[in-house]
């Protein structure tokens, strides 16, 4: 599209695409603040609610839950209604169930609540292939991608890294309180200044197993949601355990989140340089392979180190260069499946990582038990090995790519 008075030279789009990135990365980042927040609490959980260890982590253990639940049926959604009706329906949920942790009851009122708030995250995180490939045009997408993950980012580090902190200052309620006001801001602006600028969506005629089966049809799509479930079910996997593990190697429980939290500040820089760099050059695939190459060569020695500095130094490159390879396959995804089925193909791509990061953490937590903890990473570097081979086959989308899809399959009358 050529630059007019009313388009951006950079997006290709209308100016105010940037002012509706913001909108939505913000609800983004609030959303997971709200689904994280419990991480860091279990054992205040368990004192203020006399619970074992179990029901205090499925607290957290929900979002992944959640997808493998409601993954598919977000993707539908989104395709079948728009974003701007699915995703404000999704912020009124999380609202609603922000307010509800809040209230001063027992331990099931606040898992039915914060389950709200999960099931909202799934709508609202699967819409992000949708959102910036109306917004945005194919050689900006993966920039546009990497702001909003980028916020959501900076959500989950407050989420994670802040709540403990607020609670200490604040006191329990309150906290959660404070949290329910910002959802219910980032709420009011998204469904206020939000908008959609191209209405494509699924005719009535067409079911979501249809369209699911044509997305799977596309060979390298197909690549794409297997790039996810392994290389992201590999982060999903370390996550689960990463305590666990580098508690064996001498650390305790404040020095392994120093280490997330370096490399959560080194996954934002990552997040606004390397899809940019990808962007710039129009390629995804060496990015993604450098991934699994990173993988490959860093992950033994990660989970075996006793040093401080080694462990914060990979953990902080793994940010920069591991983390994007999310940011890039949701950007194939969307730039793959096209703007009429970016929902689906969002929700599927993460409905693979929350299953991918299931049954590695399982096959982790069975060599563990087996071998020793420390030999789990060796499922790691299997899964990255497998990834490598995968990322080869993978082809870069055409700039100039038309939506493959019927013209049954829009409502908008566009092919």
């Amino acid at each position: 599209m050529p630059a007019t008075r009313d388009t951006d030279p950079v997006t290709g789009r209308r100016r105010d695409a940037w002012g509706m990135l913001l909108l939505f990365g913000i609800l983004i980042g609030v959303n997971q603040m709200l689904v994280l927040n419990f991480a860091p609490l279990v054992t205040t959980v368990q004192a203020r609610y006399g619970v074992s260890d179990f029901p205090a982590g499925l607290l957290t253990l929900m979002n992944p839950i959640t997808y493998l639940v409601f993954g598919f049926y977000a993707g539908t959604a989104l395709d079948r209604y728009g974003y701007k009706t699915v995703v404000t329906a999704a912020a009124a949920v999380m609202t609603l169930g922000a307010f509800g942790r809040s209230l001063e009851s027992g331990y099931s009122v606040l898992l039915a609540t914060h389950t709200l708030v999960a099931v909202s995250g799934v709508f609202i995180t699967s819409a992000i292939g949708k959102f910036v490939s109306d917004w945005f045009a194919p050689a900006h997408i993966g920039l546009a991608t990497g702001i909003v993950m980028a916020l959501m980012l900076l959500g989950t580090g407050v989420g994670m890294g802040a709540t403990p902190s607020f609670m200490a200052w604040i006191g329990w309620q309150r906290t959660l309180l404070s949290f329910a006001v910002l959802a219910l801001a980032a709420t009011v602006l998204f469904a206020l200044w939000s908008r959609e600028q191209r209405h494509t969506t699924l005719a009535a005629e067409v079911t979501g197993l249809q369209e699911a089966r044509y997305l799977w049809g596309q060979t390298n799509l197909r690549r794409v949601f297997w790039l996810s479930f392994l290389i992201i079910g590999a982060t999903n996997g370390i996550n689960a355990w990463f305590e666990k593990i580098m508690s064996g190697n001498g650390f305790d429980p404040a020095t392994a989140g120093a280490i997330i939290g370096v490399s959560l500040l080194c996954s934002v820089v990552g997040a606004a340089v390397v899809p940019a760099l990808s962007d710039r050059w129009r390629r995804r695939r060496p990015f993604i392979l450098m991934a699994t190459v990173f993988g490959l060569s860093f992950t033994y020695l990660f989970l075996n180190t006793s040093s401080f500095a080694l462990a914060a130094g990979i953990a902080g490159a793994g940010g920069i260069f591991q983390l994007p390879s999310y940011i890039l396959l949701v950007a194939l995804a969307a730039q793959i499946a096209g703007p009429a089925h970016a929902g689906l193909a969002n929700g599927i791509l993460m409905f693979a990582n929350s299953l991918g990061g299931l049954i590695i953490a399982v096959l982790m937590e069975r060599v563990g038990q087996w071998f020793g903890w420390h030999n789990s990473a060796v499922v790691l570097m299997a899964v990255y090995l497998l990834g490598f081979f995968i990322a080869l086959q993978l082809r870069e989308p055409t700039e100039s790519r038309r939506d493959t899809a019927a013209p049954a399959v829009l409502s908008d009358g566009s092919v």
